[in-house]
């Protein structure tokens, strides 16, 4: 019986930057084993204090296209929760379709 072939659904990702990002290096694990990529912000941001205040946008300045049957999702890392435990990060998934800008 012949084996049947798995469908690598992963591809590849493919990340965009736009030229305030070129000046650090392309997101990526920072260890071997690491499945998260670091995003660095391309500038400064003050995140002005209070409830019901609309969310703070954190330019990057990467865009991604995601292989077909994947998905993304930002999440802080846990040294941020750490430093700062009265921010709050909204995370959502990301679509594979969509191609704006991360921030």
């Amino acid at each position: 019986m012949g084996r049947k072939r798995r469908r690598n659904l992963r591809g590849k990702l493919q990340i965009l930057r736009d030229g305030r990002a070129k000046e650090y290096p392309l997101p990526h694990p920072q260890k071997i084993g690491d499945v998260g990529f670091d995003l660095t912000a391309t500038e400064d941001v003050a995140i002005p204090p209070g409830i019901g205040l609309p969310p703070t946008e954190i330019p990057t300045g990467v865009r991604i296209k995601l292989p077909k049957g994947t998905f993304a999702i930002i999440f802080p890392r846990s040294s941020t929760y750490f430093n700062f435990p009265a921010l709050i990060i909204c995370s959502a998934p990301i679509d594979n379709g969509y191609i704006g800008p991360l921030n």
